[in-house]
């Protein structure tokens, strides 16, 4: 039997025990659960009783709107300011009762509202796009210019980048990054029309010594669940690899094996089949040290795949919700059922950050290709 922890008990750190209503100016070096709950269960002043429902609400509403989150780089900006308005309200808990929680959360769901408008994103993107096919002239010209950009990328993209993969980019001839889901024309941008945050990215190659494509194109959307995650999917590249010349190793083609049983079966969700057992222990025995970039090409999720049938309703719901607290009210946020945490596992993903790894490229290293092509000698001499 374990021994008991000769930590003192929290009873015995607030209060002593001649005088048990008076609370010792000594707290815990470590607070614990049990600290907590102690603390919240001392006698308190009336005043400071009576703000508690409200902060108890507040703290609700805060943690439901918190459950959408799945992933912290893109929300960092949302995330601070929720952390600041939290702060502001702790600050004025002597006039808390004027600071309702629902103006908390209206704020909140502004804030949500903001980081997901399509007309800006769409418009910055239409704005910016001559720009970008302009560059797209000039350096098809250069020699070798996105194999010496990914040869500079920053670290997190280079750490995918094998020795061997570096092989094959060095037949990188270009690089091209679509919003396919923006209509071209500004007066065509409509709520409806898609979600600018979905993107493809295609890479063109001269011959090689690898594979036969001339183009490999992976196309993410930006989809929502019925259970409230939201994020990139896609589906796999089939990649027509040369003989002994697969750097994955056969775990693109397995990937795009299973998606493609799975879609055929018509149940996105399938397990415990020939191929799919056959990937899982491909995964399993995968040395991930030494994962090559291409895996990237088998990316489905972060979590499970969302069809565009599911992502408009949930979509439908999500923009009710949202409407509801903006007027004040408390809505309830979906959560993963039983069953959909199991399919979130993720062990049939042969490349788990697939989604960030797209928005590197797209948000980093194509609109900066300049920037990374000039650290390197060539330019310089140049």
């Amino acid at each position: 039997m374990q021994e008991r922890s000769s930590r003192p008990s929290p009873k015995a750190t607030f209060w002593s025990s001649d005088k048990p209503q008076e609370k010792s100016t000594t707290a815990p070096a470590r607070w614990t659960l049990t600290d907590v709950c102690v603390e919240l269960a001392r006698p308190r002043p009336p005043k400071f009783c009576d703000l508690l429902p409200d902060l108890d609400s507040t703290f609700t509403h805060i943690l439901e709107i918190l459950s959408f989150i799945s992933q912290w780089p893109k929300i960092k900006y949302l995330y601070t300011t929720r952390t600041s308005l939290c702060s502001r309200l702790n600050s004025t808990r002597s006039t808390a009762k004027s600071v309702r929680s629902s103006r908390l959360t209206t704020s909140i769901s502004s804030l949500e509202r903001g980081l997901t408008s399509i007309h800006a994103v769409a418009k910055q993107y239409i704005s910016t796009a001559p720009l970008y096919a302009k560059r797209q002239e000039v350096i098809s010209k250069i020699e070798n210019f996105w194999p010496l950009v990914f040869e500079q990328s920053p670290p997190d993209v280079d750490r995918y980048i094998t020795p061997n993969d570096a092989n094959i980019f060095a037949k990188l001839k270009s690089l091209d990054v679509k919003r396919f889901e923006i209509p071209m024309g500004p007066e065509k941008i409509d709520a409806e029309a898609g979600d600018p945050r979905s993107i493809v990215i295609r890479f063109g190659f001269d011959d090689n010594d690898y594979f036969t494509n001339s183009v490999l194109e992976k196309k993410f959307w930006y989809r929502r669940s019925n259970d409230g995650w939201s994020g990139l999917v896609s589906e796999p590249v089939k990649i027509d690899w040369k003989d002994a010349k697969d750097p994955t190793e056969g775990l693109t083609d397995a990937a795009y094996a299973v998606f493609e049983a799975r879609k055929k079966a018509g149940n996105m969700k399938k397990k415990d089949f020939p191929a799919h057992n056959k990937l899982v222990d491909m995964i399993e025995n995968w040395n991930a040290d030494n994962t090559s970039f291409f895996t990237w090409f088998g990316f489905v999720s972060a979590t499970r795949y969302i069809s565009a049938d599911e992502s408009a309703q949930a979509n439908k719901e999500y923009k009710q919700r949202q409407d509801r607290r903006s007027k004040g009210e408390r809505v309830e946020s979906p959560e993963p059922e039983e069953e959909d945490m199991a399919d979130m596992s993720g062990d049939d993903e042969v490349h788990p950050e697939g989604d960030e790894l797209a928005q590197l490229i797209a948000e980093d290293v194509w609109p900066n290709a300049i920037k990374y092509f000039s650290k390197t000698p060539l330019s310089i001499s140049n």
